[in-house]
């Protein structure tokens, strides 16, 4: 990590502790703390009302747990249960197939995106977590999703019951994309593909690039280099905004929930109130929004985490070695942002079956801009 810390220029009023501060012109960064070290890769989090973690392990290395709670006294288990992450679903469903996203709202309902497999439908699943048991599944039948379907993450508005589903589009990177926004209402029992094939949820040009590096997968043995589309998705405090944006280096983008959730809206409809808030030139993973309008970006191709403020210009907020692909974020109940530190681009998949990455795992938090909400 550097030595000299990064310098942040943050001009505005932010909103903090329900009240206006203007802050300094210059701010160090703030600490980065590690609060916990993880023998398997991570992948999404979540964090609960009590300040515990629940943490979702990366598919792409077939993890033996697949869902872990992380107790603020440091302990681990998997979660609901060992039954849950014993392996394939049995004749009741239960057991997860591959997790990859996991949201925690306010009144502690855990809801897990289990993106299935060839032989298993995607779903959603509910748990109340005072009894750590399954309250209700959510299927997503193979009519709205595609072979290339990669539901990888999401966000949930729990006022309304409603969820975001980003579909990348890219299970095989090698093919072309075909991403789509799925729009999920659990209490209503249905589900609707939007947007399919929208040119702002397509790859960008530009391959990604870690640390300078252009990030490739081998097939047939050829190197091809990835363009990584649609991944990056959040609500913002209000729930009045979907904010999404590619993966690769492109624009971060912003539309209305009212013009997705309404099915009585078109596609011109919903393009007439699409925002353009900011060129996203770091490639990114995991972002959120706070209540002033900060949207945290997690810059894997840069070891950094950054800010897009509210005039829409990109800033540098935690520049750190350790931050070697962070993937996920989730606002906790003390007032700070944690995140997941994946080391994804060191993962076999990318590295022609060598695993590069250098354990622990980690799982960091420090002192965002200004309040954010838990579930985001």
């Amino acid at each position: 990590m550097s030595k000299v810390p990064a310098l942040l220029s943050v001009i505005g009023l932010l909103m903090v502790g329900g009240s206006a501060v203007c802050l300094a012109a210059e701010t160090t960064q703030p600490a980065l703390e590690v609060v916990a070290q993880l023998d398997q890769r991570p992948a999404n989090l979540a964090v609960t009302s009590d300040g515990d973690i629940i943490v979702s392990l990366h598919p792409f290395d077939n993890p033996s747990t697949q869902l872990l709670m992380i107790k603020s006294d440091g302990t681990q288990d998997p979660f609901p249960s060992k039954e849950w992450n014993s392996g394939q679903p049995d004749l009741n469903g239960l057991g997860f197939v591959n997790v990859i996203g996991v949201r925690c709202t306010p009144s502690d309902e855990v809801i897990a995106l289990d993106i299935g497999d060839k032989d298993h439908a995607p779903r959603m699943v509910f748990f109340n977590l005072g009894v750590q048991q399954a309250t209700r599944e959510v299927y997503i039948p193979r009519d709205f999703t595609t072979d290339q379907s990669f539901l990888q993450d999401f966000a949930y508005d729990w006022e309304k019951d409603r969820a975001y589903i980003a579909d990348m589009g890219q299970a095989d990177l090698s093919a072309p994309a075909h991403p789509a926004l799925i729009d999920v209402a659990p209490s209503a029992g249905w589900v609707r593909r939007v947007l399919p094939d929208f040119e702002e949820f397509m790859p960008p040009e530009k391959p990604l690039e870690i640390g300078g590096k252009v990030l490739r997968i081998e097939k047939d043995g050829k190197e091809i280099p990835v363009r990584a589309a649609l991944n990056s998705i959040t609500i913002d405090p209000q729930m009045d905004w979907l904010y999404f944006a590619p993966m690769g280096e492109g624009k971060l983008y912003r539309v209305p929930i009212s013009r997705v959730s309404d099915m009585t809206y078109s596609k011109d409809d919903i393009l007439k109130r699409l925002e353009v808030v900011s060129d996203k030139k770091p490639a990114s993973d995991g972002i959120t929004v706070d209540s002033a309008g900060n949207v945290y970006v997690a810059a894997i191709g840069k070891g950094e985490i950054g800010v897009i403020t509210p005039d829409g210009e990109y800033k540098t907020y935690i520049k750190d070695d350790r931050l070697d692909w962070v993937d996920g974020f989730s606002f906790g109940p003390d007032g700070y942002l944690y995140a997941t530190v994946s080391q994804l681009d060191r993962a076999p998949f990318f590295n022609k079956g060598e695993d590069k990455s250098q354990k622990p795992f980690l799982i960091v938090r420090f002192k965002p801009l200004a309040d954010g909400v838990m579930g985001r």
